[in-house]
């Protein structure tokens, strides 16, 4: 997944939205940083919790021509 393509699909290509997701994120880099931090936390609850999972962003990761 491209970070600027995320950013701007995200943001709507709104300025205003931009400053305010940058002023979160620090930068557009680190969208994948965050992304993989949520899903790490998902995956360690799912495991404690003995809940079922379908790890999503594991499938398009092993597959990132989708």
């Amino acid at each position: 997944m491209n970070a600027e393509n995320h950013f701007k699909r995200v943001s709507t290509n709104n300025p205003e939205a931009e400053r305010n997701i940058l002023q979160r994120l620090g930068s557009v880099t680190k969208i994948h940083w965050w992304q993989e931090r949520y899903n790490s936390t998902i995956l360690k609850v799912s495991a404690a919790t003995g809940t079922p999972l379908i790890d999503v962003r594991g499938a398009f990761l092993e597959h990132p021509d989708l």
